[in-house]
């Protein structure tokens, strides 16, 4: 729906759509936008509505994952589990390597392939 235009979506729907509470998709919702990934798009009938803030094929999923990951940074003052936070981290990272080549409208051509197959 965010990419062909039919739908709005507001974070009440998401929360009943995806079963989430709505209290964490505000929050989800709100890293988003502060990242530019998506921006509102509020209607008279539909306050609080959103969409992507560019097209689908210019966002990465690298893009979503820093936006919802945050800072990194450790504080935490024990030596041995600041270097393991930071082995974990490095970790993530090289898996991420492949989101950062994969753009929203690739996976969404892969969703509508997979329900192509199941219908």
């Amino acid at each position: 729906a965010f990419r062909d235009g039919k739908r709005v979506w507001d974070a009440e729907g998401l929360s009943d759509a995806l079963d989430v509470p709505l209290r964490t998709v505000r929050s989800v919702v709100a890293e988003l936008e502060e990242a530019r990934i998506l921006a509102p798009r509020e209607t008279e009938d539909r306050p609080g509505a959103m969409q992507l803030a560019r097209p689908a094929e210019k966002i990465s999923v690298g893009d979503v994952l820093r936006a919802l990951r945050g800072s990194r940074e450790t504080s935490i003052g024990i030596e041995d589990i600041r270097q393991t936070v930071v082995k974990v981290t490095r970790e993530i990272d090289r898996g991420a390597d492949h989101a950062e080549a994969t753009s929203l409208a690739d996976l969404l051509r892969d969703l509508d392939s997979a329900t192509a197959e199941t219908v």
